[in-house]
C-alpha cells in the first residue's frame, strides 16, 4: 500500500478493515510527504506496528529539513527498490496523480500484472469560470 499526503485516508480505511477481519497477509505501507510535519496519526501507525507483526511502515519525506532522520526521496523509487520483482504482489496506491501513474507504470515494468493495481489518483478540479 502506497500513499502520498492525504492519500493516507483511504488507505487507513482499508487497513482498518483488514485488521478488523483478522487478516495476516503481509502489508508494507509506504507513506510519502513533502515535509515531516505533514504526517499525522503517528500513534495509530505505531500501535498498528506493535500489534500486527505482518504490518510494516516506511515513512518518506521528499523535502526534509535537518531535523528529519528517516527515509528521504520519493515512494516510487523506494517501492521499486524494495520490490524489484513485483509479479507476486497487489498494489493499492492513493494520492497525487503523478505518483499514482508513475508507480503504476514502474510496477508494471517490474512484472506486476495491471489487474493487481488498485489506484485512486487525487485529480485536481478546474476552477469554475464565469
Amino acid at each position: 500500500m502506497v500513499a502520498t499526503g492525504t492519500g493516507f485516508a483511504p488507505i487507513k480505511g482499508m487497513l482498518e478493515s483488514l485488521f478488523a477481519q483478522g487478516s495476516i497477509r503481509p502489508i508494507h505501507f509506504y507513506w510519502g510527504v513533502r515535509h515531516a510535519e505533514d504526517f499525522y496519526c503517528h500513534d495509530l501507525l505505531s500501535e498498528w506496528q506493535s500489534r500486527h507483526d505482518h504490518f510494516q511502515v516506511t515513512r518518506m519525506v521528499s523535502r526534509p529539513d535537518a531535523s528529519w532522520s528517516g527515509a528521504t526521496g520519493y515512494v516510487t523509487a523506494q517501492v521499486i527498490h524494495d520490490f524489484p520483482d513485483a509479479s507476486a504482489i497487489d498494489a493499492y496506491i492513493c494520492g497525487h496523480p503523478d505518483m499514482v501513474f508513475s508507480l503504476s507504470d514502474a510496477l508494471q515494468g517490474a512484472g506486476l500484472n495491471p489487474e493487481h493495481i488498485f489506484a485512486d489518483a487525487f485529480v485536481f478540479a478546474k476552477a469554475k469560470t464565469s
